[in-house]
């Protein structure tokens, strides 16, 4: 299987300068963004921050394995992610779910050209795009009940979504995986791409990032606001975070 070596990030956007937290630590990981560059994610994250005078370090990261580290290590922080990225179940205390079109979660798709007749089965050795899914095998896997696993295919990653429908449209690889709001996009911006290809499988729904605390004690109260702060990002003319995060709102978990 080819290494893969790029992933999509992205991340909360702030801008509230009536709040001013203390230094608060914050991860992100969430591999299904539509965000690839990270210099760019972090310079306009950290403009953000400090214009809205937040003592956050903010931190993303590329690998999941990474993330899990880190979070073993420096175990106060905020962390915005999926539940599955967690190093262990319950490392986090979930304190917001995020939300769009009204559910917790969203689905990827297998995708191939339209013209070609593989199944599922038939796609194990062929040739495969995709952003990262963290290098959680056991995620992949599961997406699709173990019909198709990771080690049965090559992997050629990709930025984003786009790029990896437009590597099967032009034949470049067997199929590719995607998330099917990327399908709807690229459907409105370029409906001869969509009629190129087509959808063979959908995954089981996988839960959208959420907004976790790890913090065993102190900073409670800055914590507190920081959600109190999330949980208003609802006008989307000013929330450039849902934006480029395409979460709706964030819900508090009852």
């Amino acid at each position: 299987m080819a290494k893969r070596f790029i992933i999509t990030f992205v991340t909360v956007l702030l801008f509230y300068s009536n709040i001013a937290f203390a230094n608060l630590n914050v991860y992100f990981f969430y591999p299904d963004s539509p965000i690839s560059n990270l210099s760019q994610l972090k310079k306009e994250v950290d403009t953000l921050f400090l214009n809205a005078n937040f003592k956050i370090n903010f931190q993303p990261f590329i690998r999941l394995s990474d993330f899990k580290e880190q979070i073993k290590k420096q175990n106060n922080a905020i962390l915005l992610s999926p539940e599955w990225a967690m190093p262990t179940k319950g490392a986090g205390k979930i304190l917001l779910n995020g939300f769009a079109h009204g559910k917790p979660t969203y689905d990827k798709v297998l995708i191939i050209k339209s013209t070609s007749n593989l199944t599922i089965e038939q796609l194990k050795g062929k040739t495969h795009a995709m952003t990262s899914m963290g290098d959680d095998v056991n995620l992949f896997n599961a997406a699709f009940n173990n019909k198709l696993t990771l080690n049965e295919i090559n992997v050629i990653e990709v930025n984003k979504d786009v790029d990896a429908m437009f590597a099967v449209a032009l034949t470049q690889v067997d199929s590719a995986l995607v998330t099917e709001l990327s399908l709807e996009r690229v459907k409105n911006l370029n409906p001869r791409i969509i009629e190129l290809i087509k959808v063979i499988a959908k995954s089981r729904p996988l839960s959208l990032p959420s907004i976790m605390s790890s913090m065993e004690n102190g900073a409670k109260k800055e914590v507190k606001d920081f959600v109190e702060f999330m949980k208003n990002l609802k006008n989307r003319k000013q929330n450039p975070f849902l934006k480029l995060l395409k979460i709706d709102e964030w819900r508090e978990v009852k």
